[in-house]
């Protein structure tokens, strides 16, 4: 039980500390987007990224519905 603790704490801190230094790259990468950017631009990324990140959602979902289907039956 331990070595399953210890392997969980440690998969947390690695996307974890993954998932913060995306945020923090796209935090500081704020002032160049708006720099190099036009508005139109800008909003197009934006528009692109925000349907990304809706739809991945939806494909995870599935993919975790799917192991949690299948995981009784292996």
């Amino acid at each position: 039980m331990p070595f399953m603790k210890d392997r969980f704490l440690k998969d947390l801190g690695i996307y974890g500390l993954t998932t913060m230094m995306v945020r923090l790259i796209n935090f500081i990468l704020i002032p160049v987007y708006a720099r190099v950017l036009s508005q139109k631009e800008y909003g197009t990324m934006d528009l692109v990224t925000t349907i990304t990140y809706v739809t991945s959602v939806f494909i995870f979902l599935e993919l975790y519905q799917a192991v949690a289907r299948f995981y009784a039956e292996a």
